[in-house]
C-alpha cells in the first residue's frame, strides 16, 4: 500500500513537472511571438504588451514551479545550482524582454524594432499620399507653403505637433496653409518628383536640406556608400533571436549603428567629403537648379533651410556642406537659412531627439520654426 501511495506520488510529482514546463515552453514562445503583433501590425500596441507581460511572468512562474520539483525529484546540490542560475538568467531576461516593451526610443536605425514601435505610436497621422501629416486641403482664401525634405523634415523621433512644419501650421493658420512632404531617406531628386506631384500648388517652398541629400548626385554618378551588414555575420540562431526579442534586439541595434558609424567616417565615399568631389557637386547643383527653375516659372518664393548633422560633427558637416550650400544659394540668388549659428551651443542632449537617434530634438524643432517665422 505504501508502495503504492508513494508511486502516485511520484507520477503526480512528475505530472506537475511536466505540466509546469509545458506551460513555460509554451507562454514563453508564445510571449515573444507577441513582438510581431507589436511591432509590425496595425493593431493595438497596448493590448498586445499587456498580453505579452502577463504571459512572461506566468512563463517564469511556470519555471519557478518546474525547478521546485525538479529540485524534489533530484537531490544532487550542482543540480539545484545550475536549476537556479538558469531561472536567475530567465527572470533578468523576461524583466529586460518586459521593460523594451514599454521602453521603446526612436533610432536612427530605421529597421529596429524598437524604432518600428515608435513609429507605430506617433507616426501618425499618415494621409492619403502617405505623408506625414493632414489631408491636402487646398483654401482658396490662403497661400500655400509646402516644407520638402527628407526625415529631418518629416520629424523622425519627435511627436507630429513637434515639428517645425505643424508649429507654423498652427502660427501661420489665418494666412497660409502649411504641408510636410518630408519623406524619410528622401534626396533632392526625390523631393523634386514629390514637389512636382502633389496636388497642391505652392506659393512658397520650404526646402530642408541634410548632407546626405548629395545621394541624387552619388546615384548619378553610380557611386554608393559601402557598409557591411553586421547582421551577415550572425549565425541563423543569433539573427532568430535578434529579430524576435526587442531586449537583444535593440542592443544589437546600437551596437550596429556604432560599427557602421566608424565604417562611413572611414570611407572615401561618404557622402559628406564627396561635396569636396567637383563633378559631384556640380551635379548636385543641377538637382537643386530645378527648384529655383520650377520657383521661377510658377513665381514661388524658395526658401533652402539647412540642418547640420546634429552629433559631434555640427561643426564639421556645417563647414563642409552648409557652406556650399549657402554659396550656391548667393550665386543663384535663393534665399538661404543656416540653422546652425542659432543651434551650435546647444549641448548634444539638447539638440537630438534622444541619445539613440540624432534627428533634431522638440528644441531644434521649435527654433527652426522660429527663424522660418521671421523669414517669412
Amino acid at each position: 500500500m505504501l508502495k503504492i501511495i508513494k508511486l502516485m506520488k511520484t507520477n503526480r510529482i512528475f505530472f506537475k513537472l511536466f505540466l509546469s514546463l509545458l506551460v513555460f515552453v509554451l507562454l514563453f514562445i508564445f510571449s515573444f511571438k507577441l513582438n510581431y503583433f507589436i511591432a509590425y501590425t496595425h493593431h493595438k500596441i497596448l493590448i498586445f504588451t499587456i498580453l505579452k507581460t502577463i504571459s512572461l511572468i506566468i512563463s517564469v512562474f511556470a519555471f519557478l514551479s518546474f525547478s521546485f520539483y525538479f529540485s524534489n525529484i533530484f537531490s544532487s546540490k550542482i543540480i539545484k545550482n545550475i536549476t537556479i542560475s538558469i531561472f536567475s538568467i530567465l527572470l533578468f531576461f523576461s524583466i529586460m524582454e518586459i521593460i523594451f516593451t514599454f521602453y521603446t526610443p526612436s533610432t536612427n536605425v530605421f529597421t529596429d524594432l524598437s524604432n518600428k514601435i515608435w513609429q507605430k505610436k506617433y507616426w501618425k497621422p499618415i494621409n492619403s499620399l502617405g505623408y506625414r501629416d493632414v489631408e491636402p486641403n487646398e483654401k482658396p482664401d490662403k497661400k500655400n507653403i509646402l516644407v520638402i525634405g527628407d526625415s529631418f523634415v518629416a520629424g523622425q523621433g519627435v511627436k507630429y505637433e513637434e515639428v517645425f512644419s505643424s508649429i507654423l501650421r498652427k502660427e501661420l493658420r489665418q494666412q497660409y496653409n502649411v504641408y510636410n512632404l518630408g519623406v524619410c531617406g528622401s534626396h533632392t531628386e526625390r523631393e523634386y518628383d514629390s514637389l512636382l506631384t502633389y496636388p497642391v500648388k505652392p506659393d512658397i517652398i520650404i526646402l530642408g536640406y541634410y548632407h546626405n541629400d548629395i545621394e541624387s548626385a552619388m546615384i548619378k554618378h553610380n557611386i554608393h556608400s559601402k557598409f557591411s551588414n553586421p547582421k551577415n555575420k550572425l549565425s541563423p540562431f543569433s539573427k532568430f533571436i535578434i529579430d524576435n526579442s526587442l531586449f537583444f534586439n535593440f542592443l544589437f541595434s546600437i551596437k550596429a549603428k556604432s560599427q557602421i558609424s566608424a565604417e562611413f567616417m572611414e570611407s572615401e565615399q561618404n557622402d559628406i567629403l564627396l561635396y569636396l568631389n567637383d563633378d559631384i557637386w556640380n551635379t548636385q547643383k543641377q538637382s537643386l537648379k530645378k527648384f529655383k527653375e520650377y520657383c521661377l516659372e510658377n513665381n514661388v518664393k524658395l526658401i533652402i533651410l539647412f540642418i547640420p548633422g546634429l552629433g559631434e560633427g555640427i561643426a564639421f558637416t556645417n563647414v563642409i556642406a552648409g557652406k556650399k550650400i549657402e554659396e550656391f544659394c548667393r550665386e543663384e540668388n535663393i534665399e538661404f537659412i543656416n540653422i546652425y549659428p542659432y543651434i551650435k551651443n546647444l549641448p548634444i542632449s539638447k539638440r537630438i531627439a534622444n541619445k539613440f537617434d540624432q534627428h533634431p530634438s522638440s528644441e531644434v524643432h521649435k527654433i527652426i520654426a522660429k527663424k522660418l517665422l521671421t523669414q517669412l
